[in-house]
C-alpha cells in the first residue's frame, strides 16, 4: 500500500509538471501538450492570432475606401525597381530617360511602365508599330492610367458594334446591299470616339521645348479639366478652363475633317445606287454636324466621364467595383 501510494503520488506530480501551457481549463488532469483551453479563443492556440480564420472579411467589404499612397520620386527607389526588373537606364526611351535623370519619374510610374512595356505584351507590340509621336503619346497616357489601352479597345468595340446595330435597324432589308456605307459609317464613328478618348485622356508628358511660345503654353495645359498635377505640370484653375475651350476647338476640327471625308466617300460609294435607305447629307452639313458633335457634346461628356473615373478609382479600394461604376457611367 505504501508503494502504491508512492507511485500514485509520483505519477500525479509528474503529470502536473507537464501541464505548463498557462490555461486554467484542465489543471493538468489530462495530457494536452501545452495546457488547458480556458482562454477566450475556444482552444485555438495558433501562432497567427486568427489571421487565417475562415469567413472573416476585411473591414469595409467591397465598398471600402481606398488608402492613397503618395508617389515617391526618390532616385534610389526608382533604381531599385529597375534592378528588380534587371533593367538599366539605357533600356528606357529617350523621353523617359531624361525625366528619370531629372527626378520626375516615381517608382510607381516605373513599375507601370516596366510591367507593360518591358515584356512581350499586346500593348508593347502595338506601340512599336505606331509612329514615334503616337508611341510616345501611348506610353505617356499608360503611365498616367494603366487601363488606358483596355479602355481604347473597349470603346472601339462598343462604338463599332452599336453603330452596326443602328445601321441594321434603319437600313433593314437593304442592309446587305449597302454594307460598304455601313462599314464606312461605323469606322468613322469608332475612329472619332477613339480620338476623343485619346485627346482627353490624362497623360504624363515631359516634352522638350518648342520653337514658339504658344506651343509651349499648349504643352502645359491638361488634357481634361480633372487631370491631376504632377512635377513640371501644375494645373491651375485658369489652365483647366483654357484646356476645356482648347479641347473643344481641337475636337471640332477633328470632327470637321472626319465628317468631310466620310461624306465624300459616301457620295462615291452611293454613286451607282439608284435608291438608298438612308439619306446622305451634303459634305458641308455632315462636316459641321460632326464638328459640333465632337466639339460640344463629346467634349463635355468625356470631360465629366474622366472626372467620375478619377473619383471612383480614388474612392474604392476594390478595382472591380471602380471599373463597374466607371463602365456603367460611360455606357449611359
Amino acid at each position: 500500500m505504501a508503494r502504491k501510494g508512492l507511485m500514485v503520488k509520483w505519477f500525479c506530480g509528474s503529470h502536473a509538471r507537464l501541464a505548463t501551457g498557462g490555461g486554467g481549463g484542465d489543471i493538468g488532469k489530462r495530457i494536452g501538450h501545452g495546457g488547458g483551453d480556458g482562454g477566450d479563443d475556444d482552444g485555438d492556440d495558433d501562432d497567427y492570432f486568427d489571421d487565417f480564420d475562415d469567413g472573416e472579411e476585411e473591414e469595409g467589404g467591397l465598398f471600402r475606401r481606398r488608402i492613397v499612397v503618395q508617389e515617391l520620386f526618390n532616385k534610389e527607389f526608382v533604381e531599385a525597381v529597375l534592378q528588380e526588373w534587371c533593367k538599366t537606364m539605357s533600356n528606357l526611351p529617350v523621353g523617359l530617360r531624361q525625366a528619370y535623370e531629372m527626378g520626375l519619374v516615381s517608382s510607381a510610374q516605373m513599375v507601370r511602365y516596366l510591367s507593360i512595356f518591358a515584356r512581350p505584351t499586346n500593348t508593347r507590340s502595338f506601340s512599336r508599330a505606331l509612329p514615334g509621336w503616337l508611341s510616345r503619346g501611348l506610353v505617356g497616357r499608360t503611365l498616367a492610367d494603366p487601363s488606358f489601352p483596355h479602355k481604347m479597345a473597349f470603346e472601339f468595340m462598343a462604338t463599332f458594334s452599336s453603330s452596326v446595330w443602328w445601321e441594321m435597324n434603319n437600313r433593314k432589308e437593304r442592309f446587305q446591299e449597302e454594307w460598304g456605307l455601313v462599314v464606312l459609317d461605323a469606322l468613322t464613328a469608332s475612329c472619332c470616339n477613339l480620338m476623343v478618348l485619346g485627346l482627353l485622356a490624362p497623360c504624363r508628358s515631359y516634352g522638350s521645348k518648342s520653337r514658339f511660345d504658344f506651343q509651349n503654353a499648349i504643352e502645359k495645359l491638361p488634357n481634361n479639366i480633372f487631370e491631376r498635377s504632377y512635377p513640371l505640370r501644375e494645373f491651375t484653375l485658369l489652365k483647366r478652363t483654357s484646356a476645356f475651350f482648347y479641347k473643344a476647338a481641337e475636337l471640332s476640327l477633328v470632327g470637321f475633317v472626319a465628317g468631310s471625308v466620310q461624306a465624300g466617300m459616301s457620295k462615291v460609294l452611293s454613286a451607282r445606287k439608284e435608291r438608298l435607305s438612308v439619306t446622305i447629307p451634303s459634305v458641308s452639313t455632315n462636316a459641321l454636324g460632326y464638328g459640333a458633335l465632337l466639339g460640344l457634346y463629346a467634349n463635355l461628356r468625356y470631360q465629366l466621364l474622366y472626372g467620375l473615373d478619377l473619383y471612383f478609382f480614388k474612392r474604392f479600394d476594390v478595382l472591380g467595383v471602380a471599373i463597374f461604376f466607371s463602365t456603367t457611367a460611360s455606357c449611359r
